[in-house]
């Protein structure tokens, strides 16, 4: 698995598309998140810029090395993983599925993209998905082996339907209504400790 990397950069749509034909699919573009801008390039033409994305370290040799002469700026950094904690992780959810960019980003930022969170440290996840009917994301690779509590977690995450079956869910004590109104989900949990 490839750790998230934040590619800070400004470059040439129009070149991209031209040059990253075969580099990257068309679903890793998709991915890639940032803010698409119209600026002016030095013979006053307007271009479009993709800036503050986050990619994987690999896409992002795969762009420089096709595109040496397009990227204008690049600051590749590591992101620090912060463990979320109970006081945290709701919050941190509301912000990562916000359709306001900067929270989502802010998220992105300090915790990753949200299947590879680190929950570690999360003991309760009651009613963490309450509502959310359009959530439909991996959660696969999640660490829940120190959570107590998953009341409710996906009440009402009608659209969920991703595989669970790597958890270790030993210490919960308390799955009551965890599926209650996730009509989609369909995944096997016989593997569930």
């Amino acid at each position: 698995m490839n750790a998230l990397f934040f590619y800070f950069t400004t470059l040439n749509i129009m070149r991209k598309k031209r040059h990253l034909a075969g580099v990257i699919t068309e679903e890793q573009a998709k991915q890639i998140t940032g803010d698409i801008n119209k600026e002016q390039d030095s013979d006053s033409q307007s271009v479009d810029s993709l800036s503050g994305g986050a990619i994987t370290e690999e896409q992002a040799k795969e762009i420089a090395e096709a595109m040496p002469n397009d990227i204008l700026k690049t600051y590749v950094l590591p992101a620090i993983r912060y463990p979320l904690t109970d006081n945290v992780i709701h919050r941190a959810l509301v912000s990562y599925l916000s359709p306001n960019p900067r929270l989502k980003n802010s998220v992105l930022q300090r915790f990753g993209y949200i299947e590879n969170w680190d929950v570690s440290r999360v003991t309760d996840m009651n009613y963490l998905f309450f509502g959310e009917e359009s959530f439909n994301q991996s959660l696969n690779n999640w660490d829940v082996s120190n959570v107590e509590n998953m009341d409710g977690m996906f009440h009402g995450a009608i659209s969920f339907n991703q595989p669970l079956n790597s958890w270790n869910v030993s210490k919960v004590t308390n799955m009551e209504n965890m599926f209650f109104r996730a009509l989609d989900f369909n995944q096997p949990l016989n593997s569930w400790n």
